[in-house]
Formats: structure tokens, sequence, C-alpha cells
């Protein structure tokens, strides 16, 4: 079947919109929820802005610069917008790992992890961290010969064809998402252990403890899979539709769902979400009417 980036931009755009408008929610939801606490609901908050920033991009580098005119793609900020998602894919990285750290300090240390985050500036100066190192991670390719572009041809993100450009793809991206994936996976291994030999927390405490893992071990290994497909599975076949579903649409998806899961394992972000909802409702359900020279709220037909 031959490759058609008209079509492409077809599957891009309503998963752009779509990853927007999940996480959006899930961000709003999880700045006004109690139940994670300031250092993990922060860290989680993290990811979600980076998957927003991911999706922007999606949204409106990928697919509509690409259906609206290809050649936009050649001005100097659009010639960013590789180094704009490699700036978010690591802050996501980096917030998983913090994240990661968070629940197995929780699990194996409880007492003196809640002592330690306690104290939310070493949250802060977490948060601090993440975002740094995800800039200055991507900060090299403000350098010409090391860009990283969209190409509206093959469409997906090219390395620039240079030595910098390989030690870029090799080392600062792939060298750096592999080992910190790695230390997240073990990280996760290790919490899991401690997990089945935790006998004294109370059933409530335990089971929600267990839940907070299991959503922290599903968005890692989403991580995992979109690294894999992105520096290693998309070699297994030349078809440009294999190329693009294994590397720009996996990549896409993967900061969509992850947003899902933190909707999908939290009641409270539901509930919250839901409860806005109907308040929107009602208040659109409710009209104005003037009696007397004052105001009252009759219910509209």
């Amino acid at each position: 079947m031959e490759f058609d980036a008209l079509k492409a931009c077809c599957v891009v755009l309503p998963i752009s919109i779509v990853g927007l408008s999940i996480n959006g929610t899930v961000a709003f939801a999880v700045r006004r929820s109690r139940s994670f606490g300031f250092a993990f609901g922060s860290l989680m908050l993290s990811q979600v802005i980076a998957n927003i920033g991911n999706q922007i991009i999606y949204l409106l580098f990928v697919g509509l610069l690409t259906l609206i005119q290809p050649s936009w793609h050649d001005m100097y900020w659009a010639r960013r917008s590789g180094q704009f998602l490699v700036f978010f894919f690591n802050a996501s990285v980096f917030a998983h790992l913090f994240a990661a750290i968070n629940r197995a300090l929780v699990i194996i240390f409880p007492i003196k992890a809640i002592k330690f985050y306690g104290d939310e500036k070493i949250t802060k100066i977490s948060i601090t961290i993440i975002w740094t190192l995800a800039m200055a991670n991507s900060a090299i390719y403000w350098i010409p010969t090391c860009s990283m572009r969209f190409d509206p041809v093959a469409f997906g993100f090219l390395y620039a064809e240079t030595y910098c450009g390989y030690i870029t793809e090799h080392f600062t991206d792939f060298g750096v998402s592999i080992t910190v994936v790695t230390a997240i996976t073990v990280i996760d291994l290790v919490s899991f252990l401690f997990l089945r030999r935790l006998r004294n927390l109370n059933p409530r405490r335990k089971q929600r403890e267990i839940r907070f893992f299991a959503q922290a071990c599903i968005q890692s290994a989403l991580l995992v899979l979109s690294t894999l497909f992105f520096f290693y599975f998309y070699k297994f076949s030349p078809n440009p539709w294999y190329v693009f579903t294994s590397t720009t649409l996996a990549w896409e998806l993967v900061h969509t769902l992850d947003g899902a899961v933190v909707f999908a394992f939290n009641s409270e972000v539901r509930n919250i979400i839901v409860k806005t909802l109907l308040r929107k409702k009602t208040a659109v359900g409710s009209r104005p009417t003037s009696v007397a020279g004052s105001k009252v709220f009759l219910p509209t037909r």
C-alpha cells in the first residue's frame, strides 16, 4: 500500500486532539485532587504537562503544518519541532523516573519517606531537576548540524546526517532513554518485591499503594515500548506505513495513553472531572430572568 501523507495527517490529528483533551482534563483533576499527596501529585502533573507538550507538537507541526503547507517545515521554528518534542519526551522520561523513586521509597521506607517528602522543597527541587535535565539534554539541537526535524515526505522525525546527528541519535537520545528506562524497570521490580512483603499496612492503605504502583508500572511499560519501537522495532520492515506506525504514531499514542492510565486508575480524578462537567451543565441549563429589578435563575426547556 502506497504511503499517503494526507491519510497519515488524518490519523495524527484526531489522536492529538484526543490526547490534549485527556491530558488537559487529567491535569485539571490532578491539580485539585488530594489523594496523591503533594510529592506524587506534582510528579504526575509534570508527566501530564510533558504529554500535553508532545501533543501540541503533533497537532501544530506534524498534523496541521503538513496539511496546510508542507514547505513551511523549512521555516526556523518548524525546524525546531524535533527539538521541542525531545525536550517534552525527556521531561516525561525523567518525571517517570522520579515517580518510580517516589513509589519505591514510600513502599520500602514508608516512615522515612513521609518525613522526606513532607518537606515540599524536596519535591520542588525534584521538579526543577526534571525540567533542567530535559532542557540540557535537548539543548544540543540548537546547533544546526545536530538538528532533528520533521520530514513531511517520510512523515517522521529525522536526525541530521552528520557526525553530530549520529551522536544525538545514538547517545544523547537512545543512550539516555535506554539508561533511564532500564533504571525505572529495576526500581519498579524492587518496589514490587517489597510490596509483596508488606504486612503491617492496613488494607485500605495497602490497596492504595498497590493501585499507585500498578499505575506507575503501566506508564513505565508504555515508555519502554515507545523507546523500543522508536529506536529498534521500526527496522523490522521497510514498509513506510509500518515505519510511521512504529515511530511517529507509537510516540503519539504513548503520550495519549499515559494520561488515560491516570484517569483509569484513580476514581477521585474521574469524580472531579464528572462533577465539574455536571456543574457546567447545570450552569448552562439555567438562564437569568429579571424579576422586579432582580435576577432569578429559571431552568431552560
